[in-house]
């Protein structure tokens, strides 16, 4: 964990490290709500069908993302906060 943490920061921007690192947090602490469900379809389901379900939302979701935010695929336009 502790080299994907510095791999994480290596290729982030410095202006963007608190955001990036908050993300990054957020995905660890999220993860046992998505827990309980998962299981509930593994056991109904079985692991393969699940995973595979669960591909399929996350490959729908970037997609949507994409059209919704085209923008996020360009790193140039990113820019910091400003204060």
């Amino acid at each position: 964990m502790t080299i994907n943490r510095m791999l994480v920061l290596l290729n982030t921007d410095s202006h963007l490290y608190g955001r990036v690192m908050g993300t990054y947090a957020m995905t660890f602490s999220l993860m046992p709500i998505a827990t309980l469900p998962m299981g509930a379809l593994v056991d109904a389901m079985g692991a393969p069908k699940t995973v595979a379900g669960a591909g399929f939302l996350l490959a729908l979701a970037v997609l949507a993302l994409s059209f919704v935010l085209p923008r996020i695929w360009h790193k140039d336009i990113v820019t910091p906060l400003s204060t």
